[in-house]
């Protein structure tokens, strides 16, 4: 839990706190731009895409049980915030690599290193930069708590009168780090 909120998202900018946060739901998509496939003339797909474009949309909307909104009103697409999501990124180590460059800052702490037994692989972290002990005798994956920077696109909040129920979403697109 995050200051007074049953969540796990760590969202100072957005305020949530008594009877916010409830039961949140966030969805993660690329972002436009991030991905322009095309076919070459043998009929090969590839994503054509600049590598600075390669961003998210993170959109996050309210569960059962919320009864306050999150400080939306004041959010005009202008200030960049600052986001831990809940759910844990994924990246892949290939047999033999012992440094990968995971895609996202992770947050201090989270970064979890498996093998394909599930079994721990012993691993240090300097910002970004994930060094392995030792290679994975085979796959293995990387598992961390990305911290996003963001800026609101839209968002909606509706109320219901008699319920006192608070409805909300807010999407957000990446900005570069």
């Amino acid at each position: 839990m995050y200051d007074h909120t049953p969540s796990k998202i760590r969202a100072p900018a957005l305020g949530l706190g008594w009877l916010s946060g409830m039961d949140l739901t966030a969805e993660l998509s690329p972002a436009d731009g991030a991905i322009d496939m095309r076919q070459d003339v043998n009929g090969y797909w590839d994503n054509w895409a600049y590598e600075e474009f390669e961003r998210y949309n993170v959109s996050l909307s309210s569960g059962e049980g919320e009864y306050r909104f999150p400080a939306l009103c004041k959010m005009w697409g202008r200030t960049d915030v600052e986001i831990d999501l809940f759910f844990k990124f994924t990246n892949g180590i290939l047999p033999g690599q012992t440094v990968i460059t995971l895609n996202r800052p992770p947050v201090p702490g989270s970064v979890e290193v498996k093998g394909t037994g599930w079994d721990d692989l012993d691993f240090t972290v300097d910002g970004r930069t994930l060094t392995l002990s030792a290679p994975p005798p085979d796959y293995g994956r990387a598992f961390f708590y990305p911290r996003l920077k963001l800026r609101n696109a839209t968002w909606r909040m509706r109320g219901g009168e008699q319920s006192g129920r608070a409805d909300w979403s807010v999407t957000f697109m990446e900005q570069p780090s």
